[in-house]
């Protein structure tokens, strides 16, 4: 009995791990969320938002990532007109974990030592 509760375990835990995103998967997915969170922000407010509080139903941080809205560009009213999101590993020491950024475009980059800028590779 002991020995088919196990195998049984076994089985469900193999069968639910493709399941499971890597957090990085799940970084990529945030800032997707974020950049359609920033254009609805836009379409009401004409301008894109400053910080990630003002987006509705959005958090700065997961267990594995931080996020952050940076402006990169302002007209002459002060409105935001371009921005970067950047996803930023909650631990500088967790192996393996990369920097990830969204930008109005809905460009993706990433880089392994810091958050990403605009020369950093884009995401396929």
């Amino acid at each position: 009995m002991i020995a088919l509760i196990l195998l049984v375990s076994i089985l469900v835990h193999d069968l639910t791990l493709p399941m499971r995103s890597s957090p990085q998967s799940l970084a990529i997915g945030r800032l997707r969320k974020l950049a359609r969170a920033q254009k609805e922000f836009q379409w009401q407010h004409g301008c894109f938002a400053s910080e990630l509080n003002q987006l509705s139903d959005v958090t700065s941080r997961d267990p594995d990532y931080v996020y952050a809205v940076l402006s990169d560009a302002h007209d002459k009213q002060g409105c935001i007109t371009k921005y970067i999101i950047t996803a930023s590993p909650v631990s500088s020491q967790a192996k393996g974990f990369r920097y990830f950024s969204i930008d109005e475009t809905e460009t993706l980059r990433s880089e392994t030592a810091h958050a990403p800028g605009l020369s950093n590779p884009v995401l396929q």
